[in-house]
């Protein structure tokens, strides 16, 4: 349970973005700026890693200049697919790759010696791979 709160709190600014984003510009502005204060916060605070902060640096710092500095409707139209897929292309990359980015978390609370094990790998794997099919969806339904 513990490994799931852990990997919940690095989704921790999409769950914000995703809660205050929605109905104004002056929201989905909010909700920009906190999700990108979050990422880089808890990025500083090692509170989050490897692909999910890499994507939110990534998404968010785009999102907010494109919003902020130009009010690019375009990315304000497709905001949630822009979001979501950036997810996705995050996740499957970590399964293309061969290192699932679930990886990360679980080694946290995984003695090493089970880390190379062919059950471990192949749970993250599953993990992984359910949570870009979920991001896909939510691209698709966006």
């Amino acid at each position: 349970m513990r490994q799931f709160i852990k990997l919940m709190l690095g989704f921790a600014p999409w769950i914000a973005f995703l809660f205050l984003a929605h109905g104004s510009m002056f929201r989905l502005k909010l909700g920009l700026a906190v999700a990108a204060a979050l990422t880089l916060v808890m990025a500083v605070l090692k509170l989050h890693k490897g692909v999910i902060m890499w994507v939110g640096i990534v998404f968010f710092s785009y999102a907010c200049v494109a919003v902020f500095a130009f009010e690019h409707m375009w990315t304000v139209r497709f905001m949630g697919v822009l979001a979501n897929g950036a997810l996705a292309v995050g996740a499957w990359t970590t399964l293309a790759l061969g290192r699932p980015f679930t990886l990360e978390y679980a080694k946290e609370h995984t003695d090493p010696s089970r880390w190379s094990h062919p059950a471990f790998v192949r749970t993250n794997t599953v993990l992984t791979a359910t949570w870009a099919a979920v991001f896909t969806v939510g691209a698709g339904l966006a």
